[in-house]
């Protein structure tokens, strides 16, 4: 007789198989047309009109497993102090500006472009991946992440280093503005302690997410396959592989 060989799933599998069970339940009974009703950022009801509104849907405690919601809760901690940090580079390049004026307006506005840019930008390619992945356990977004987030936390060492002109209250040209102004070059000193801070809890968030990556069972090979899945399973990936068929067809016809 033939013996049917099954999958003998280890402690952490089952566990991990049971919370997203668990989760599934939970989502399907508070199920309604508004369970998903965009409410990040919580912006007041009253300041909502045209593009000012939320854009994206936020419950940690209903859609990330248990093992997740901490480091989850850190990352949007994270995100919400950066965007705190770019503008407070932007006042700090600001105050530059009116202790010293020669050469500091291009980096007035580069802080001002990098705040608007970043803030949102920063949410859209790592925190909301990250969110994505932990929610429905995708490794191709936990690669995405990991790729996002370690681009971040170069740009950190840029802003940390603060080269002249860039944008950068950082600390070469702090050291130079405390010598013409003591309050501006002090003030931007605070903003290269932030910058600082956000190395290292980038470096602790990567650390932290690639821990439970593994636990999980997640691998290159398995994002690899999500992608290809993905691709497969685009409509416009599907249209150009017929056309293509179609063409190499009709041109052995002709041959």
């Amino acid at each position: 007789p033939q013996q049917q060989q099954q999958h003998i799933m280890s402690p952490a599998e089952i566990a991990r198989q049971q919370e997203y069970e668990r989760r599934e339940r939970e989502m399907a009974q508070a199920a309604d047309p508004g369970a998903r009703v965009a409410n990040f950022p919580p912006i007041p009801m009253f300041m909502r009109c045209g593009i000012f509104k939320p854009c994206y849907y936020v419950n940690i405690k209903q859609e990330i497993p248990v093992y997740g919601r901490t480091v989850v809760r850190i990352a949007l901690y994270t995100w919400e102090l950066l965007a705190f940090t770019l503008f407070w580079n932007f006042i700090c390049t600001m105050a530059a500006l009116a202790g010293d004026a020669s050469g500091k307006s291009v980096s007035c506005a580069l802080s001002a472009l990098y705040f608007l840019l970043f803030t949102p930008c920063s949410y859209h390619c790592w925190f909301h991946p990250l969110y994505g992945a932990m929610r429905k356990d995708s490794s191709m977004r936990f690669g995405w992440f990991f790729l996002v987030m370690t681009f971040q936390f170069l740009c950190c060492i840029f802003f940390v280093l603060g080269v002249e002109g860039t944008g950068a209250a950082g600390i070469i040209v702090s050291a130079k503005t405390i010598d013409k102004s003591k309050g501006a070059g002090a003030l931007m000193f605070t903003c290269v302690i932030l910058w600082i801070a956000h190395c290292l809890i980038d470096i602790y968030l990567l650390q932290a997410v690639l821990k439970i990556y593994r636990t999980t069972g997640g691998s290159v090979g398995q994002a690899q396959r999500e992608a290809v899945q993905a691709a497969a399973s685009n409509q416009a990936v599907q249209r150009a592989a017929i056309n293509a068929a179609t063409d190499q067809y009709a041109s052995y016809g002709k041959a």
